[in-house]
């Protein structure tokens, strides 16, 4: 089934975002393609956006999950103790 120019703009969008999912969810929804054919299509939309527009490709994600917050939590323990133990 073809893609509008409006939906597919859409998708471009979702994809500059970060939003893969969500320019999957888009595209199974514009062309009634099962999840191998929209993943696949995505895809190449993107492939096609980076060589295009690099600097327009959405940066990875750096998570860096609770280490940050464990750290700090250690120190104020190790402070709070030291203090208490000084005193």
């Amino acid at each position: 089934m073809p893609i509008s120019d409006a939906d597919k703009e859409s998708i471009k969008q979702a994809i500059q975002q970060g939003r893969k999912i969500e320019a999957i969810k888009l595209w199974r929804f514009a062309t009634g393609d099962g999840l191998a054919e929209a993943k696949a299509a995505v895809e190449a939309i993107e492939a096609e956006l980076r060589a295009v527009l690099p600097e327009a490709s959405p940066k990875p994600v750096v998570k860096t999950g609770c280490a940050g917050a464990l750290v700090l939590f250690l120190f104020v323990v190790a402070a709070a103790l030291s203090i208490a133990w000084s005193a």
